[in-house]
């Protein structure tokens, strides 16, 4: 049954859904999103499909569900998507915005029959696929808007596009510990996430962990489009209960667009790789 607060929660989105809808003029989708430390998002889809939509990601916390609560998010959308919307998105200039292109990963199998018309490389079971990132803050709130780049809407080549993307993603990953116990868990958890959801390809910043905490092996769950979980080798003795964890992760995600994969996966110190387990 549901509380006060979620019911409260709920009248809210869907107060924003329709307000969004109304001063966007597309269908709006919007899902509460709450990560493994406890922080809440929305996010904010503008469009039918999530691959090819700008997608505005704003957090929750301090959000009252009244009135003043959904003009200052509708405020921050509207001035982030006004600006989306005045690129020239059949070729915006790539280096007037080369700084807010990075590199996110998408499930491939779920999107395989769009990926084509989409600039990527595949990864493992996953694809990895390069987004324009805008930003502007209201009031010490953050609204970021992001949209994977298709291809021909910018004026680079490819190669330069994921070079680029690459080198901005490695500058923004952050590794932080999640307050899990061991005993509730089975595990200490380290958290990655740099808020365009490929804290896993970036081995460098694996590897300077794995060094840290003298683990040969680190364990990547990645827990949703959102962060990775990273277990040192030392807190694993039996890979099926890891796995068992990682399908419990899943199943407490609000939504099935945040799953990124439902495998484990194993990075090594020794050869430098991520792979399956």
């Amino acid at each position: 049954m549901y509380s006060d607060r979620q019911t409260e929660l709920s009248v809210f989105l869907e107060q924003l859904r329709q307000l969004a809808e109304e001063k966007t003029e597309e269908r709006v989708i919007i899902h509460a999103v709450t990560k493994e430390d406890g922080e809440k998002i929305f996010e904010i889809i503008i469009g039918e499909n999530p691959l090819f939509a700008p997608v505005v990601c704003v957090k929750a916390s301090g959000t009252g569900y009244g009135k003043s609560g959904l003009d200052d998010i509708l405020q921050g959308l509207w001035t982030v998507y006004d600006r989306y919307k005045k690129l020239d998105r059949k070729g915006f200039p790539f280096d007037k915005m080369k700084a807010n292109v990075y590199l996110r990963l998408v499930p491939y199998e779920r999107y395989n029959g769009f990926l084509d018309n989409l600039v990527y490389y595949p990864f493992l079971d996953m694809a990895v696929v390069p987004v324009l990132v805008l930003e502007v803050s209201i009031e010490d709130r953050c609204f970021s808007l992001a949209v994977n780049i298709q291809k021909g809407m910018c004026d680079a080549s490819e190669e330069e596009l994921l070079q680029t993307a690459s080198e901005n993603t490695k500058k923004d990953c952050m590794v932080k510990g999640v307050e899990f116990s061991a005993e509730e868990s089975g595990y200490e958890i380290l958290a990655m996430s740099n808020g365009h959801h490929s804290a896993i390809l970036d081995t460098g910043r694996l590897r300077d962990l794995a060094k840290e905490i003298y683990s040969s092996f680190l364990y990547i769950v990645p827990v949703s489009i959102y962060e990775v979980l990273v277990i040192p080798e030392d807190n694993v003795f039996d890979l099926s209960e890891l796995q068992e964890f990682s399908r419990n992760r899943i199943e407490l995600l609000e939504f099935e667009g945040a799953v990124l994969s439902e495998n484990v996966y194993r990075y090594s110190l020794e050869s430098g790789d991520v792979d399956f387990i």
